[in-house]
């Protein structure tokens, strides 16, 4: 695997969350996830089947591989919403979603940032610089406000990238450390220097006492009850090992370490508090009293 980039997963092979376009491009259907709406294009969805075949094309060397990645790569590249006052880029989603309530159309700092790193690799293997012009108005949507159609917000006087780029604010943690991937990935490749990722770094080591409850992790910090599963406890341990090696981060690192740790000694019992966590967000909702599970409205 090319040492610039971090390995991603291949297990969104084969698509299973809807069907495909006549060119190919997997489509998301809503009912998968138990969702109201139509199909339609699901830019996570799209990134990651990507990412996956470039996987298996660095590994297996299969040009079939290769070709549905860059396949997927020119999908993105030329079919993004333009926001000429800030020069932004955007991957909008068209369902709505129940938890949190948001309405279509809205966007993800986390497909934003796993889009750079998809173009990264797509750049890096064909040295076609539409990836680099689609990618700089990508980066834009980091340096700009929600308000604004970018990405990122404040808490305790910290930024951070939000995935779900709308009210209520989430601050989910794994969808911002994905973004910050992808941007520190993008500056590998690009040598551009403007990006800003010292501050998001920043932003992340503030509020990782926040995420940490000493045995577990919370998924996020704007809504009650909402712990990671085993899957998402794993994933911010493997994201803060990561960074924390590749920036020479001690703080990092050793949440990185302390999340790991965590994992092996409670996995087995999480499991259940995890489930009661979920039952008592999923009783809050359905007795109406939902936005009570929502810290940050505004």
């Amino acid at each position: 695997m090319n040492s610039y980039f971090k390995k991603y997963q291949n297990h969104k092979i084969p698509h299973t969350l809807g069907s495909f376009d006549d060119k190919g491009i997997p489509l998301f259907n809503p009912e998968s996830l138990k969702l109201k709406g139509k199909q339609s294009y699901h830019p996570i969805v799209i990134v990651q089947y990507a990412l996956a075949h470039y996987n298996l094309w660095i590994e297996n060397n299969n040009k079939n591989h290769k070709d549905t990645f860059l396949k997927c790569a020119n999908w993105l590249v030329n079919n993004y919403t333009y926001h000429k006052e800030y020069d932004l880029a955007i991957y909008y989603y068209y369902f709505d979603l129940k938890n949190p309530p948001v309405k279509a159309p809205w966007y993800s700092g986390m497909a934003q940032g796993q889009i750079l790193s998809l173009f990264v690799r797509a750049y890096y293997e064909t040295g076609d610089n539409s990836y680099i012009i689609v990618s700089d108005k990508i980066v834009n949507s980091f340096k700009t406000n929600l308000d604004k159609n970018g990405c990122n917000s404040y808490l305790s006087g910290h930024i951070f990238i939000q995935e779900i780029a709308q009210n209520p604010k989430l601050y989910i943690l794994n969808g911002a450390l994905y973004a910050i991937i992808g941007l520190i990935e993008y500056s590998e490749i690009s040598n551009k220097n403007n990006l800003e990722i010292d501050k998001f770094i920043k932003g992340i080591e503030g509020l990782l006492p926040k995420f940490d409850l000493g045995f577990w992790t919370k998924y996020s910090l704007g809504m009650r009850f909402n712990l990671s599963d085993v899957y998402y406890q794993q994933v911010h341990a493997e994201q803060l090992t990561y960074l924390g090696e590749k920036l020479d981060n001690y703080i990092l690192l050793s949440y990185g370490n302390k999340f790991k740790n965590q994992l092996e000694k409670n996995s087995k019992w999480m499991k259940w508090i995890h489930f009661l966590s979920l039952t008592i967000n999923r009783g809050f909702r359905f007795l109406g009293f939902g936005k009570f599970l929502y810290k940050f409205s505004n």
